[in-house]
């Protein structure tokens, strides 16, 4: 099943993408080194998200939300190159070079969405041709509004997973991606250990709700399998099964 990669690759694409302004023509505001990343998560993952498009189609869009999420993450980008032509224009005839560079990598990344990323989706994947939106020019301002909502809720939801985990920026998210790694497409008592040991171990300040549990970390099953064995007023599982469980999360972190 493809659940887990592109969960992550949405995750990461979304992530990666946090830095481009919505629907704005602020070209000054995006750094080069934010740049870079776009441009290395891109070439990097390209050829994982073609197989994991076709083995989701195979699957009939079991994570069609998800990948509806690359869609908008990758419009995201597109639109923000699109507001700013005359920026660009500038900035690429400049006679200094790191404006020049600024200008000629935002473009290649801009190439890189359009032409493969963008018309692998259109071709392989119909239902996304509607996610795909058009130009700006052409947008009303319902569509913007719609977008800019799932920005924001979008960002809301990142926040809040983050805000389970002790430890700098660097330590969270390296905290997050172990975790994930553990409980991806897993559920019930299996989960309720990976989450009591990395509470034991400092990693989350407590449970984390059954709504991030679903949607950002693809935990299958109920809730209610979960809470049963732990809970933040209960706690069911046996010490030594716990124990076991950080010493598979300190595995992780050591690889």
């Amino acid at each position: 099943m493809t659940t887990g990669s592109i969960i992550k690759l949405d995750n990461a694409l979304s992530a990666a993408m946090s830095c481009i302004p919505l629907y704005e023509d602020d070209w000054d505001s995006v750094p080069v080194s934010e740049l870079y990343k776009i441009k290395e998560l891109l070439g990097n993952s390209y050829e994982h998200f073609q197989e994991l498009i076709s083995e989701d189609r195979k699957e009939n869009g079991l994570n069609f939300q998800h990948v509806i999420n690359i869609c908008r993450s990758l419009k995201k980008y597109s639109s923000w190159f699109f507001l700013c032509q005359s920026a660009f224009k500038a900035d690429k005839m400049s006679h200094v070079e790191d404006i020049r560079n600024k200008a000629v990598l935002a473009e290649i990344i801009y190439l890189q969405i359009e032409i493969l990323w963008i018309a692998y989706l259109r071709q392989t994947y119909p239902d996304t041709k509607e996610y795909l939106l058009p130009k700006l020019s052409i947008l009303d301002s319902v569509e913007i509004r719609k977008e800019r909502k799932y920005e924001e809720l979008r960002k809301e939801e990142t926040n809040q997973v983050y805000s389970y985990f002790n430890g700098n920026t660097r330590e969270k998210e390296q905290r997050l991606n172990i975790l994930f790694s553990a409980i991806n497409g897993k559920g019930g008592k299996e989960v309720a250990l990976f989450e009591a040991a990395a509470v034991n171990l400092g990693w989350l300040t407590g449970p984390i709700n059954w709504k991030s549990l679903k949607d950002y970390f693809g935990v299958k099953g109920g809730h209610q399998n979960i809470s049963n064995y732990y809970n933040s007023t209960n706690n069911k599982l046996d010490p030594k099964e716990i124990k076991r469980f950080e010493n598979e999360l300190l595995r992780l972190s050591d690889r």
